[in-house]
């Protein structure tokens, strides 16, 4: 049945289309994503990275997913609903001339280190934590100084097991703009401190409005970070001195910056924070336990927070949690039912059984050819209509696509939550002459 309707495009790219849905049946909006790869069976939809990752997730502070449909070789996801993301919200700030203070950056800090404190105590970092991957709602509040914004963590498509070694990861993932200089250096053997480093641009975005390192390359991007904190010592950063030597060129003796120019309406708490985050050397930046007990936060009354401030809310999430592990359970027995069909399809007994079948059904009625069979789609597909006119739509104009890797580089060059005009960022390094 057409259980969902469509009510706005947030963006349509390589990897995928993200729109605003309402369920006609309980009337609720939610988030939809459609995932260009083809996915044949149960099996490859929940081996898909943000699925495994949030379904192990359980924090006020990260998106849920809710729902996970099959259709045509297509996977659907289905998220909890949320407004806007970050950069848009701030932008329409900007637009009308208004500014976060600091008593609302402190409290959109807090949800988002410790949405991420609660990530790398699971043992994962999220790899691409920037504005358009953070999403906002609002409260209309009736309380004096309770916060009216809420946010929550999105996009897990490039989220990663924090190994016990220093493993290799890739290292052209975070838009570029929030990369920590081991990533710009192409560094592989990176942890996750690099969110530490992006928590601090998005803090620092915050008080400016604006990107505090927009550079237009890797190059200049590094010279950016240098011009405000200087030049790091080669003992600091060693991989940034042999990444100069590679590609031919100088670091400039640059001295740091007085971080109180930059931010005039920042507090010392504010600044001392930046000064610990922003470290060149990624084990002397802090956890993100340490910077929750930084004195900047430490006026900070939580219960002024929407998602904080009712306990009867934090149950009613745990039970949801619940609701959708029994759901994905329900779905990996799907997805073993397949597997062990498959086997026992693909047994040399069965096969030998099918041959003998097929060539006495020919000897009795040779003329009569075989009916094409038909698989049933493991979620019942064949007693539903078609899920909306959108996805048919975008399922026929991409019927004739390859399949498309998800980890591949090139699908996280944007947001995969957000459409936003990301001119200058995630644009290929091409080494100068």
């Amino acid at each position: 049945m057409e259980r969902y309707k469509i009510i706005e495009t947030i963006s349509d790219q390589e990897y995928g289309t993200i729109a605003k849905a309402i369920n006609i049946q309980n009337k609720q909006k939610y988030i939809v994503k459609i995932l260009r790869k083809k996915f044949y069976t149960w099996q490859e939809c929940i081996q898909v990275r943000e699925v495994k990752a949030l379904r192990l997730f359980s924090h006020p502070n990260i998106i849920k997913i809710k729902e996970l449909i099959k259709q045509r070789d297509e996977l659907i996801c289905v998220y909890e609903y949320y407004e806007k993301s970050l950069f848009d919200y701030y932008q329409e700030m900007r637009d009308l001339c208004d500014e976060f203070s600091e008593r609302q950056i402190k409290e959109i800090m807090f949800q988002i280190i410790s949405a991420i404190t609660y990530m790398h105590d699971q043992k994962f970092f999220h790899r691409d934590l920037c504005p358009e991957t953070i999403s906002v709602n609002t409260y209309n509040s009736d309380l004096l100084n309770s916060s009216n914004i809420s946010v929550k963590i999105s996009s897990f498509t490039v989220t990663r097991e924090i190994s016990q070694r220093f493993a290799p990861y890739t290292d052209y993932i975070t838009t570029r703009w929030y990369r920590a200089p081991e990533q710009l250096v192409h560094s592989n053997t990176y942890t996750h401190k690099v969110d530490i480093w992006a928590i601090g641009c998005i803090f620092a975005e915050l008080y400016l409005m604006g990107p505090l390192f927009n550079g237009i390359s890797e190059q200049d991007q590094l010279l950016r970070i240098m011009k405000v904190f200087g030049t790091p010592s080669q003992q600091d950063c060693p991989e940034l001195f042999t990444y100069a030597s590679h590609m031919k060129f100088q670091l400039p003796q640059l001295n740091p910056t007085n971080l109180s120019q930059i931010f005039p309406n920042a507090s010392t708490e504010a600044l001392d924070l930046m000064k610990q985050i922003f470290r060149y050397n990624p084990l002397h930046r802090p956890s993100c336990d340490q910077l929750l007990k930084h004195p900047f936060f430490s006026e900070l009354n939580i219960q002024n927070i929407p998602m904080y401030n009712t306990p009867s809310n934090i149950i009613q999430k745990m039970q949801k949690k619940q609701d959708f592990e029994e759901y994905f359970e329900s779905i990996k027995e799907q997805a073993d039912s397949e597997k062990n069909s498959a086997d026992k399809e693909n047994s040399p007994e069965l096969q030998n059984s099918q041959k003998k079948s097929k060539f006495s059904q020919n000897l009795i009625n040779p003329k009569q050819e075989n009916d094409e069979f038909t698989p049933t789609n493991c979620n019942g597909e064949d007693n539903q209509q078609q899920f909306s006119h959108f996805f048919q739509k975008h399922i026929e104009q991409n019927k004739d696509l390859g399949e498309h890797d998800l980890d591949s580089k090139s699908n996280y060059q944007v947001s995969d939550i957000n459409s936003i005009d990301n001119t200058g960022k995630n644009q290929d390094f091409t080494p100068s002459s």
